[in-house]
Formats: structure tokens, C-alpha cells, sequence
């Protein structure tokens, strides 16, 4: 992450177009296309115009930074204050403009509609607010003519090149059930890798093709997914042994703790995982790194007995502890949800970011906004660690969601995947 400029000023209308024209400016001179840059820089003007007529005054701290995926605008905002539902994509922007009283959050609707994403969270009391615009990644086509591969195999530098012949052949080789979005998108692999974000290895022939491919997104600095192994040649046995005992001496040299299974493949070694049956269809492949020492994940009541189930078959050691309330008052007035989506799987994730007084009206309207847009699988997504997303945990479980996936120290705590079933 780079640090391109910090602002620190009173908040006054009048810094709405100076701090949008230099973000503009800088979006450009980074990379970001026009579009992207004016879209970027029109998010940022929104917020300050915003925040001048709320807070006019106070202070404001502006950060803009950049990384191998985009551009990042963060906003470090003096209080709380009560417009936070506008943040939620399902807000109908005509009840806004429906109330001249509310017509002031139009603003912020905008804004956190302009950005390719948005993350809000309360720090000391204090609304963290960021805005992101990614770059332009191109989407590449399946590779149609295969290399004849031949010779001995062996572990290959995963430079780009390698990363998007690989992918161009996994689109080629693989059913689409059997890789993530991101393969369409070596660019952003790439970009993903360069963040130390996503890690990958590959094995070539000795004529310099590539053969097998796998990567691996690290969650946390304890776990991490992996995706894979994609095997290009005959010699499946051989190439998978080659990529999973890489993968495993990078990671040996890292905190990690745990590893398992993002996508896997039907060409995963049986020798470098347990094997776990999560339910009747699922299979998870699971490997402790080291010692496990134990953790505490807060839990409601109603999924205590799955999450002792799962625990028990991974024979990882956690103090379960049950929360069924906490302290009302703690709650502010509109909670807020991310969305994570995959637009070319038309799957979507709910993420809790704020809680709220209005959680389970806020709920229904995300099912149904997601529901509208055609999105046929739907999750949310909370770290145990938390009490006031275990509670929201229960919430979304009233309104249609099952307990899907435990993802072991892949937050402070572990992730709880829900799934919203008819």
C-alpha cells in the first residue's frame, strides 16, 4: 500500500471540489481510467459535501492510497451520525427524494454507489469510511489449441505470463464450478499476488509449457484457501505431488496455521490433507499446520450444535461461548451491509459491517434486492470473534440462512458461512 496524499481540514463546503479535483488528478496520473478517476473523484465530493453541511467545522482526515488493485479514498469521520442506512445498496433513492428533509443524504447514496466498493466500519466511536476504484482488468478467452507436453516436469517460476497461460487454460480444461471468477481475470490475479494476497505455483514441461497451476488466497495471517490443483497433462499424479509440496514449503516459511480447500479439484493428493466430510455432498480438505492451541468463537444458542459438530470433526479446540444479547444501547439506529459479489457466477455475500436496530428489516431487503437482481446463490458472512455479528448470526438464520461453512482462523476468530435457502 502507498500512500499518495493526507488531509487533514475543517469541514467546509468549500473543500468539496478542491479535494475531488486532486483526487481526480492523482486517480489519473496512477492509472485509473477517466471513468473510473471521475466516478472516483464525484464519490469523494459527495462525502466532503456531505459532512460540510453535517459537520461543518469539525474536523476531517482525508488519506488517499494505492495498491497493485486500484486507488483507495479514506475518510476518518469526527462522530457517529444517523445516515447510515443510505449505505446499504438496497436504499431506494426515492425515499429520499421523497422527503425534502432527507434530500441531504443524496450525497452519500450516490457516493456509495459511484465506487466500484465501499467499507464502513466504527473505530473509538469514530466512522471509518473508504471508498475504492480498481483498475481495468481485462477478461481473457479460453486458450483453444493446447500444448503438446513432453519431458520431464518441474517447478516453474509463476511470473504473469505463466499466471495467464494458465488461466486462458483452465477456462479451456475446467467446468466453471471448478474455478473462481478470477480466472478470467489473470490481470487481476496478478495484481492479487503482487499484494501477497493470492500466492500461486506452477510446473512446467521442458519445453517451457505450462502443465499445472495452483494458487492460494491467504485469508488471514493464520489460514488460507487454495484453489486447485488445474492439471494440463497426463501425468496428473506426479504434477499435483510437485505443486501441493511447493505451496507447503512456502508456506512453512509463514504464520499460517491451517490450509484447506477454496476449489478443489478432483486431483488433490490424498497424502497432504484429511479428508472431511462437512455434509452428505461436501468434502473439505483440511490440514493443521501446527500445534492447534485454541480460540473463542461467540456463538448464538440455535448454532452452538453445529459449530460443536464441525469443531469436533476437525478436532480443533474452541471455548464456545453463548451470546444470545448484548448491550441494546451499544447499537446504533441503521446497521449497514457490504456485498461481495461475483457477478459472473451470480453469487453474492453479505457482509455485516455495522449493526443496527433495524438488522432484520435490513436483511429482508437485501434478500429481495439480491433476489430481484437474479443472483441465485446467497451467503453472509461473520467472524465469531464479535458478539454483535454472532447475534446478527441468529437474525439471518430467522430469515432463511443455514449454517454452510466454517472457516477456521480466517478472521480475529473464524468465519461462519451462512447460505439463504427458499
Amino acid at each position: 500500500m502507498v500512500q499518495l496524499f493526507q488531509l487533514s481540514f475543517n469541514a467546509d463546503i468549500f473543500y468539496a471540489a478542491v479535494v475531488a479535483g486532486v483526487i481526480e488528478k492523482l486517480a489519473v496520473k496512477e492509472g485509473l481510467t477517466e471513468i473510473a478517476s471521475s466516478r472516483l473523484s464525484l464519490g469523494t465530493e459527495e462525502v466532503v459535501a456531505y459532512l460540510s453541511n453535517k459537520f461543518s467545522g469539525k474536523k476531517i482526515d482525508v488519506q488517499a492510497t494505492k495498491n497493485a488493485l486500484g486507488v483507495q479514498i479514506r475518510f476518518s469521520l469526527p462522530e457517529l451520525f444517523s445516515d447510515l442506512h443510505v449505505f446499504n445498496l438496497p436504499t431506494n433513492y426515492r425515499s429520499i427524494l421523497d422527503d425534502e428533509s432527507n434530500f441531504n443524504r443524496m450525497g452519500l447514496y450516490l457516493a456509495a454507489r459511484f465506487a466500484d466498493g465501499f467499507f464502513i466500519e466504527l473505530k473509538n466511536q469514530r466512522i471509518e469510511m473508504t471508498l475504492k476504484q480498481e483498475y481495468e482488468f481485462e477478461t481473457i478467452h479460453k486458450m483453444e489449441t493446447i500444448p503438446q507436453y513432453r519431458g520431464w516436469f518441474s517447478i516453474a517460476d509463476s511470473n504473469y505470463d505463466t499466471v495467464t497461460d494458465a488461466c486462458a487454460i483452465i477456462l479451456n480444461r475446467y467446468k466453471s464450478d471448478q474455478y473462481a471468477s478470477v480466472v478470467h481475470k489473470p490481470e487481476k490475479l496478478w495484481a492479487y499476488m503482487q499484494e501477497e494476497i493470492f500466492r500461486a505455483c506452477s510446473v512446467k514441461d521442458e519445453a517451457g509449457n505450462v502443465a499445472g497451476f495452483l494458487y492460494w488466497e491467504n485469508l488471514s495471517n493464520k489460514s488460507a484457501n487454495f484453489y486447485g490443483p488445474y492439471i494440463f497433462a497426463d501425468d496428473k499424479k506426479t504434477i499435483a505431488q510437485l505443486l501441493f509440496k511447493h505451496m507447503f514449503e512456502t508456506i512453512a516459511k509463514s504464520s499460517l496455521l491451517a490450509v484447506f480447500n477454496g476449489i478443489a479439484t478432483s486431483s488433490v493428493p490424498g497424502n497432504f490433507f484429511e479428508k472431511i466430510m462437512i455434509d452428505e455432498a461436501r468434502l473439505m480438505y483440511y490440514r493443521q499446520l501446527n500445534e492447534e492451541v485454541g480460540m473463542v468463537v461467540r456463538t448464538p444458542s440455535i448454532l452452538r450444535q453445529y459449530l460443536e459438530s464441525f469443531y469436533k470433526k476437525l478436532l480443533l479446540i474452541r471455548d464456545i461461548v453463548v451470546v444470545d444479547e448484548y448491550n441494546k444501547s451499544d447499537k446504533q439506529k441503521c446497521s449497514v451491509f457490504g456485498i461481495d459479489f461475483d457477478k459472473i457466477n451470480k453469487e453474492a455475500t453479505i457482509i455485516p459491517l455495522i449493526d443496527g436496530k433495524d438488522a432484520t428489516a435490513n436483511i429482508e431487503s437485501h434478500i429481495n434486492y439480491l433476489r430481484n437482481e437474479n443472483y441465485s446463490e446467497i451467503y453472509a458472512r461473520f467472524d465469531m470473534f464479535y458478539a454483535w455479528q454472532a447475534i446478527l448470526a441468529e437474525l439471518f438464520y430467522q430469515n432463511g440462512f443455514q449454517p454452510y461453512l466454517v472457516k477456521p482462523y480466517a478472521g480475529q476468530s473464524d468465519i461462519l458461512i451462512m447460505k439463504f435457502y427458499e
